[in-house]
């Protein structure tokens, strides 16, 4: 699931599209997605021109499943959906995360860290 927690400010997008190259990072061939909402299927299903697959259930049912292959990551995605470069800049992601803006629990909730030792990792 991706998640902002404002809606509006055009985030989802980029989050969502980094989730989905992770899954290609690691390996994968192809990428089971279901839609949560009518927002969400018509900016991926329809959007990104993803493969319907309605023989293939979602294991909570009742939605059908759309795949991400991997040639439709690269050839469509990829040069129209993905920005910036891999891997990031040292100095950018530095900066990055003197700029994260979790209070000092949720930092340990995610960590398991104190958000120094996080951060100076």
């Amino acid at each position: 699931m991706t998640m902002t927690f404002k809606r509006g400010l055009r985030v989802g997008a980029h989050l969502f599209v980094a989730k989905m190259e992770n899954h290609f990072f690691l390996g994968n061939e192809e990428v089971w997605i279901v839609a949560e909402s009518p927002i969400g299927f018509r900016r991926w299903m329809e959007e990104l021109r993803l493969e319907p697959r309605p023989e293939q259930e979602h294991e909570l049912g009742g939605v059908p499943t759309y795949i991400l292959t991997k040639e439709n990551w690269e050839g469509y995605v990829v040069p129209e959906r993905l920005f910036g470069e891999r891997p990031v800049p040292e100095d950018l992601l530095e900066n990055c995360k003197k700029n994260i803006l979790l209070p000092e629990d949720e930092v340990f909730q995610i960590t398991r860290k104190k958000r120094e030792e996080w951060f100076n990792a």
